[in-house]
């Protein structure tokens, strides 16, 4: 049973930060880091296995960007070579998956499917449905809208996941969710989630051209927005994550004091259930949060006495 904090250990070998992790349905958990180390962890925050297939031939990540579980498996996002690879529980490479055309920014996954998140160009899909069997793109959906160019320019913008009967997902820049049936594999609700705090400011601008011409014009901008981060499955409920507020550059920092985190627990109908307003803080990466069961957690990565330390720890949505 995993416990409301635990450190993790480098029993095995030595940590630099992490940029992405995944549960598995038996609470152990894959951690990507920074400098491509792939690492299984058990429960109690000790490391049970360093996977070393790193490279560019068969069945090796050359870039592991993303890692996503499903059942007792784990899948890694390769960004370099464009593909995903498929892992056993205890991190034995199985297959891999080709015929991905669009960098991805998260993804899920099922017996049947490959459902990814991209960032695309103004009027482009940024929904893709790939299926397995065929190893083939199948279905696209959600247009890229003006607004929301701004706000992908935060990694962590937009939101996707999937359970036993629809994929749900949200774009950056609005808390709209939009709702697939898997047997159907089409588009049949959308709902406008109500959120007093997140403030959508239209523009006329055309955000690639500022993009293209101003860039630091356009990081403010994107700074200045609201931004939905996640939406995670808690079995019986979800929860969307999204930050509001202004962040102003200051210098060569970034001023944070008026940015917040809120925490969004939806029932199975999509009525609130309850809502949580949080100091946001840069030691708290938006990509560092998975589910697990009932729970929510993160991990935070923080200066000890003589180097960073990380733990994993559950997020407090009620």
């Amino acid at each position: 049973m995993l416990e409301k904090k635990i450190s993790l250990k480098e029993n095995l070998t030595f940590l630099s930060p992490i940029k992405s992790f995944s549960f598995l349905n038996n609470g152990n958990f894959v951690v990507i880091t920074e400098n491509n180390k792939i690492i299984l962890y058990d429960q109690k925050g000790d490391q049970v296995k360093e996977i070393k297939n790193l490279g560019q031939g068969s069945l090796e990540v050359y870039n592991p960007s993303i890692v996503k579980s499903y059942k007792n498996k784990f899948y890694i996002w390769c960004q370099d070579l464009m593909k995903i690879v498929e892992y056993s529980s205890n991190g034995t490479p199985l297959n891999e998956f080709f015929g991905f055309n669009h960098a991805i920014r998260r993804f899920d996954i099922d017996e049947d499917y490959i459902y990814t998140y991209l960032g695309t160009t103004l009027g482009k899909p940024y929904i893709q449905i790939f299926k397995i069997k065929e190893e083939k793109i199948i279905k696209e959906f959600g247009l890229t809208e003006n607004n929301q160019i701004f706000s992908n320019l935060n990694y962590c913008g937009g939101g996707l996941v999937s359970n036993k009967e629809s994929l749900i997902y949200l774009p950056s820049h609005t808390l709209r969710a939009h709702f697939i049936n898997k047997s159907q594999l089409e588009e049949n609700k959308v709902v406008l989630l109500d959120e007093p705090e997140f403030k959508i400011e239209n523009t006329e601008e055309d955000a690639e051209l500022v993009i293209n011409s101003d860039q630091v014009r356009a990081f403010e901008k994107s700074l200045n927005s609201p931004i939905v981060t996640g939406i995670f499955s808690l079995g019986n409920s979800y929860v969307i994550i999204s930050e509001v507020g202004k962040m102003e550059i200051d210098g060569q920092n970034i001023d944070t004091k008026n940015r917040k985190l809120i925490y969004l627990k939806y029932n199975n109908k999509f009525d609130l259930v309850s809502r949580k307003l949080v100091e946001y803080s840069v030691n708290q990466s938006c990509k560092l949060i998975s589910s697990y069961k009932d729970k929510i957690y993160r991990i935070i990565q923080e200066e000890g006495e003589i180097e960073m330390v990380y733990s994993l720890q559950e997020i407090k949505i009620d």
